[in-house]
């Protein structure tokens, strides 16, 4: 029994070994089969990007695999991005790998990863915080990774697979298609209409009937009220936001327009 338990993926090692071995036995003959058969599909991006929105419809009428994640190493804490990695690194994927990835106005969305991973910055959960709209904003500016999407596409998409997203201008809908000999990348805005998204994917995967499924609103979750209150009330210092506008990031996937009414709105 050991030696059966070993090779099941970490991430189903719980609970002793005969759970354990039906659910080894349902991912290798259901993830594992179509992982193998058909040419993947990877939606990789940094969090809070709406990439569910994505994944999940995909995920039920697309043939093959369909992987999530935000990291790509053998470490990630989840099965199926292991999987995927320990087969492309030892080249026993079908190829292409299609990656969908996601951008986002890198305020909008510091802002809500913050308050998604509340209490990991803050020490309190959000129904406990008793603190100012000032306490908070000191804190979110003082130990919040700002910089995670200004460097998530070099970091993690160039250095992994080797598509430069900046190489080439995206289309005027929003969205652009990069190749190289073993990926397809199809990069979106998160804030394109759910219908050009969906017609993005469509084309990039050639599907009949996917569409985008909204599922993951911050309104409903514990940190919803204060969340909305933050981006209600506060104000972000301007040297702050003049920094985000004048990424390679913001500029490479914004306009003119929107830096105007990111100014706009947070200072």
């Amino acid at each position: 029994m050991d030696d059966v338990n070993d090779r099941i993926p970490v991430g189903y090692r719980v609970m002793g070994w005969p759970r354990n071995l039906r659910n080894w036995i349902v991912w290798n003959a259901g993830f594992c089969r179509r992982l193998g058969r058909y040419e993947p599909v990877f939606v990789y991006q940094m969090g809070k990007v709406a990439s569910r929105s994505i994944h999940e419809p995909l995920d039920e009428i697309y043939p093959g695999a369909v992987v999530h994640g935000h990291r790509f190493d053998p470490e990630y804490p989840q099965g199926e991005v292991v999987e995927l990695y320990k087969r492309w690194e030892r080249g026993k994927l079908k190829l292409p790998l299609h990656i969908i990835s996601l951008a986002r106005n890198p305020i909008d969305r510091n802002v809500s990863a913050f308050f998604q991973n509340f209490e990991h910055y803050t020490g309190q959960k959000p129904r406990e915080w008793r603190g100012s709209m000032r306490d908070l904003l000191d804190c979110f500016l003082e130990v919040f990774p700002h910089h995670i999407p200004l460097i998530w596409f070099d970091h993690s998409l160039k250095q992994n697979f080797g598509v430069d997203v900046y190489a080439r201008p995206l289309k005027k809908e929003g969205w652009s298609v990069h190749e190289t000999k073993d990926v397809r990348a199809l990069v979106m805005r998160v804030e394109i209409p759910d219908e050009e998204k969906t017609r993005a994917v469509r084309s990039f995967l050639e599907l009949d009937e996917f569409s985008v499924a909204r599922n993951n609103k911050s309104g409903k979750k514990d940190y919803g009220s204060l969340y909305a209150k933050f981006k209600k009330e506060v104000k972000l210092p301007r040297d702050y936001v003049l920094r985000m506008l004048d990424s390679k990031y913001f500029r490479h996937f914004y306009d003119s327009k929107e830096a105007a009414r990111t100014l706009q709105r947070w200072c």
